[in-house]
């Protein structure tokens, strides 16, 4: 019996696949794919001379081995990690409507209120220079991202897409270079040096490539009037899925997303703290 590969949608929307994907999403997943892999090259060569560097000015012998470590890391997983990143990100394409990237921003939200489960402390470390990076990203190219989320959201009508949807979202592009690095054989100090390199050596790059991404779907005729992108009403819905905070953390949080991205990250630290409090008050109430 040939088994039916039809993905139903319980929402009311049509799911995609990538065998009915508009022509120009098509395009734009497959040029944003070559930009991407190109920018992820330069970085990779960057990257071994900033590590170079760093272990060259080591105030210790331990900080020295960790430098040398994730030089060497890179230089033996740098192409089975741009694999990893440029697959994460077509099947985003792929499965539009449908995809959500697994860590979404936010390392706050993985905490139940209800059995205060924590994050081991390493992946909440990564958890937060993955999410700094998403927030730099966001406000640095707020503009461009913006009106290729609206240029994609109108090749898509019967599709809601949250912002972190958008296949070429920072959530999108972070998460998959997270889920890189996950793969490194080196400790935790020398992962969060190699976030720190995405965080300086990347994120300067991606201005060219959301620009370009944008030119890309305007010489398919999506919207190639819309100069900027539309103004967003206050106070837009919370993505689904996400679970609840403690009460004395949603203030810090409430607060944090009101105000400037500084003192959200800011927040977030405080929060960072708190977990960690009680936790241990958890696991040692005496």
């Amino acid at each position: 019996m040939k088994q039916d590969n039809k993905v139903v949608s319980f929402s009311g929307q049509k799911p995609f696949s990538r065998f009915d994907l508009p022509p120009a999403l098509v395009r734009l997943r497959d040029t944003s794919g070559q930009a991407l892999k190109s920018v992820l090259g330069r970085f990779f060569e960057r990257a071994d001379d900033a590590l170079f560097e760093l272990a060259d000015r080591a105030g210790s012998n331990k900080d020295q081995t960790v430098y040398f470590d994730a030089m060497r890391e890179l230089r033996l997983r740098r192409k089975a990690m741009a694999v990893s990143v440029l697959q994460y990100v077509s099947q985003a394409f792929n499965d539009i409507g449908q995809f959500r990237p697994r860590h979404s921003s936010g390392a706050l939200d993985e905490v139940d209120q209800d059995s205060l489960s924590l994050v081991e402390h390493s992946d909440l470390e990564q958890q937060v220079a993955v999410d700094n990076l998403i927030n730099k990203l966001r406000n640095r190219y707020q503009d461009p991202i913006q009106l290729l989320s609206l240029r994609v959201n109108h090749l898509v009508p019967g599709v809601e897409l949250a912002e972190n949807q958008m296949p070429l979202s920072p959530e999108v592009i972070c998460t998959g270079l997270a889920e890189a690095c996950a793969d490194l054989d080196i400790d935790i100090r020398a992962k969060l040096v190699v976030l720190k390199l995405f965080d300086r050596l990347l994120a300067d790059t991606l201005g060219d490539f959301y620009q370009d991404a944008n030119r890309t779907l305007i010489s398919e005729g999506i919207l190639p009037d819309v100069k900027r992108p539309q103004a967003r009403s206050p106070g837009g819905a919370r993505p689904p899925g996400r679970r609840r905070r403690p009460p004395c953390l949603q203030a810090l949080c409430s607060t944090g997303q009101a105000v400037r991205p500084a003192r959200r990250v800011a927040a977030r630290a405080m929060a960072m703290i708190i977990f960690r409090v009680m936790f241990l008050m958890r696991r040692f109430p005496n």
